[in-house]
């Protein structure tokens, strides 16, 4: 997305990120889609522990080694013993992997308390998953969401066994990089992706959920440290 735009955007939040929080599970939550749409969101996922004890958060295949997310919910060491597990139904996937390497933006939580801002991160799969076809991001010079209704998908706490999301979720920006989108998420949505179809490539990655705030949620856009990173990966 455009920086620019955001920056157009509102400012001066001052006190509203103290009315931030991580994902709980005290607010209504988005339904169960419908199988057959829930089929074109094959790539989005759980992530957390082997047996999924607990909740833990939703991913994206953006690549077959590649799962962007939130980046609170990526270790901070940059190892874990998680996995992530696409197209999650009735308790189970249809395929899983280990995390091999996980990377948060650099400037997410610099004093160690989490925020919103530059909430993003991606985990490096130990293998490919080649039988699933990735949801491409958004170009990196796309126009901006904010304003426009786009689609939230994941994974929560009050039906974990079933994919679920909104399709009309109205948005508008808050401060550069961030957006409202106007449905309510809870634990385990944190990392879900904000869907849009930009002109006839289908379905693409803007965001994804960081925060809720009041009766909606906070989206981290897609920022320019994802695609350096994407590229560096793809470098190697």
């Amino acid at each position: 997305m455009k920086h620019a735009g955001v920056r157009r955007a509102l400012m001066g939040l001052g006190a509203f990120f103290l009315l931030t929080t991580p994902l709980h599970a005290q607010q209504k939550a988005l339904p169960p889609l419908a199988e057959k749409l829930a089929a074109e969101f094959l790539a989005i996922g759980r992530l957390g522990p082997l047996g999924f004890a607990s909740q833990g958060c939703t991913g994206t295949l953006i690549a077959p080694d590649l799962v962007l997310t939130a980046a609170h919910c990526v270790s901070a060491t940059g190892r874990s013993t998680h996995i992530f597990a696409p197209g999650w139904q009735g308790g189970r996937g249809l395929t899983a992997r280990r995390f091999k390497q996980e990377l948060r933006h650099p400037e997410y939580a610099p004093k160690g308390k989490h925020g919103p801002r530059n909430d993003i991160g991606l985990i490096v799969l130990n293998a490919p998953i080649t039988d699933i076809a990735p949801l491409p991001l958004a170009a990196r010079d796309a126009a901006g969401q904010e304003g426009r209704a786009v689609t939230l998908a994941g994974y929560h706490v009050k039906t974990p066994d079933q994919l679920s999301g909104g399709l009309f979720c109205g948005t508008r920006a808050m401060s550069p990089g961030l957006v409202h989108v106007a449905c309510p998420v809870v634990q385990g949505n944190s990392g879900s992706p904000i869907l849009a179809k930009i002109g006839a490539d289908g379905w693409q990655v803007v965001g994804v959920i960081s925060s809720r705030i009041g009766q909606g949620a906070i989206a981290v856009q897609v920022s320019d440290w994802v695609y350096d990173q994407i590229a560096a990966h793809r470098g190697r």
